[in-house]
């Protein structure tokens, strides 16, 4: 199962643990320098940048010198191929924004999400919606339906949810495909 994952530059490590797979972090790369055509061919996408409320069609990395850059504009995605990929969105907000709607146009088969705003672990610790992507994409790689894997993982994250971190990464959801 090919898979890609765009992150701050922070969360790395944890990610690395996570996911594996293609990684790439904002900072360095802005929207200005991603090519979006890296997620195409891959099965499992794992998008854990900032999301604004305010802001609808970026996703940003860490701040540099006291500036957040865009990582992602939605209109990146336009004309993409993603064939039937499977994308979670760690990002703040993501469900309020336009990129579900966007994934699902460009052929994602599923987008999963948090509404509001969504915490993960600090450093190299897998927590969070970074364990829910851990285990999701291990389901999904041996073989089980989409929505049973998610069902699995979310099994998984109950066992720590002492932690507030793994509470909030339960409200993920699959999100719905009927965008227009």
């Amino acid at each position: 199962m090919r898979t890609f994952a765009y992150c701050i530059a922070s969360g790395l490590a944890a990610v690395q643990q996570a996911v594996g797979g293609f990684i790439m972090t904002a900072p360095p790369y802005t929207a200005a320098t991603f090519d979006p055509r890296l997620l195409e061919g891959c099965d499992f996408l794992y998008f854990r940048l900032h999301g604004l409320a305010q802001i609808n069609r970026a996703m940003y990395g860490d701040e540099v010198d006291g500036a957040q850059s865009p990582a992602l504009y939605v209109e990146q995605l336009d004309g993409l191929n993603l064939s039937s990929a499977v994308v979670l969105l760690a990002n703040c907000y993501a469900p309020q924004s336009l990129f579900p709607a966007a994934f699902y146009k460009a052929g994602a088969r599923a987008v999963v999400a948090g509404s509001g705003t969504n915490y993960t672990a600090t450093g190299a610790a897998v927590a969070g919606v970074d364990l829910l992507a851990h285990w999701l994409l291990r389901y999904l790689q041996i073989g089980l339906p989409l929505d049973r894997a998610l069902r699995q993982a979310k099994m998984r994250l109950l066992l720590t949810s002492f932690r507030a971190a793994d509470r909030d990464a339960l409200a993920f959801k699959l999100m719905e495909g009927n965008y227009a």
